[in-house]
């Protein structure tokens, strides 16, 4: 019988063969050899599968499957975990020299369901650097205090920077119907996960190397037309409301949050696109528009379409300063 793994890592696979051995290697490379990586490839149109191929071992299990988003490829590891703990890494990113070292010296001196530590940005090529240690790790307890620490904080979703015990997964959860998100999936497991975790711990440690990737599958799902699900916000709304009973304020302080990330989502994915048009009125007609988003009070009269309006604009001033000097100087010459 195999010996139960500390830590089951899980990395779903697409478009990363530029990426993907410097990945693996970071977890191979690590000092704290008690782990399996179980690779899952999302139906990768280039050579990452095969590559991937390359690592199969008594410690690395390989998983090839049709394309179906990060949210199902997880899902689908998840069932062939057998740590302890899960890890995730997604396959152009890396774990910095000496982070499962570091992670299992947390849990084993911290009884606690998660972990969630800090990563540095890098769009240079892999240099994989020791981990930078950062103060005393902070224990957060109670569902009220652990809701307000991640939904209020949109960086705090990532998997990948999470090590959460195994028993807070629900294994064969059937999350078919989320297969069409492509921001969101993060949130959507971790509060699937939250309802089985009663502390956390917060480590300011940087310990992973996310890499700016344009190639990847979440930078290739950003130039479609689709934004987050906002269903899923909405069960980030209501589960903050069952579990934190909040005041007036503080629900009034999350609903501003709420709207502040539906604007900033909408800027980014799909403001001046005539083709989102339709996307638009679909999260209108949604029952977290009209319950949340569209309440009054918030951004005071001015609608929130207004408010995207006004957004795109501010964040695209330099543009319409620049165009209309065009204009003017054109103007000028056909005098």
């Amino acid at each position: 019988m195999k010996k139960v793994p500390y830590f089951s890592i899980i990395m779903p696979v697409y478009n990363t063969e530029k990426y993907i051995r410097d990945s693996i290697d970071s977890v191979i490379g690590q000092d704290f050899d008690d782990w399996e990586l179980i690779v899952v490839d999302d139906g990768s149109p280039d050579k990452a599968g095969k590559i991937a191929d390359e690592y199969k071992s008594d410690k690395i299990k390989v998983i090839h499957k049709e394309n179906g988003g990060t949210l199902m490829a997880r899902q689908t590891a998840i069932g062939y975990a057998r740590g302890k703990f899960i890890l995730f890494i997604d396959s152009d990113d890396y774990f910095l020299n000496g982070a499962l070292e570091h992670i299992h010296s947390i849990l084993e001196n911290n009884k606690c369901e998660m972990l969630i530590f800090d990563y540095i940005r890098v769009s240079s090529p892999t240099n994989r650097m020791e981990i930078i240690k950062d103060g005393s790790p902070r224990i957060i307890k109670g569902k009220n205090e652990i809701l307000k620490t991640i939904v209020y904080d949109s960086s705090m979703n990532n998997l990948w920077r999470k090590a959460i015990k195994a028993s807070c997964f629900d294994k064969w959860k059937d999350y078919s119907k989320f297969s069409h998100i492509f921001m969101g999936e993060d949130l959507l497991l971790t509060l699937d996960i939250i309802e089985r975790v009663d502390s956390l711990i917060l480590d300011k440690s940087k310990l992973y190397g996310y890499r700016i990737n344009q190639d990847s599958a979440v930078a290739m799902d950003l130039e479609k037309p689709i934004m987050l699900d906002y269903s899923v916000r909405e069960k980030a709304y209501h589960m903050f409301v069952k579990y934190t009973r909040p005041s007036v304020k503080d629900e009034k302080n999350y609903v501003k949050f709420c709207r502040k990330m539906f604007v900033i989502s909408t800027v980014n994915k799909i403001a001046f696109q005539k083709s989102n048009l339709g996307i638009y009125k679909r999260i209108k007609s949604t029952s977290y528009y009209k319950k949340v988003l569209n309440r009054r009070g918030i951004f005071g009269a001015v609608g929130i379409r207004y408010t995207v309006l006004f957004e795109a604009f501010r964040r695209n001033y330099v543009f319409v300063i620049n165009a209309y000097g065009a204009f003017l100087r054109w103007k000028k010459k056909a005098r």
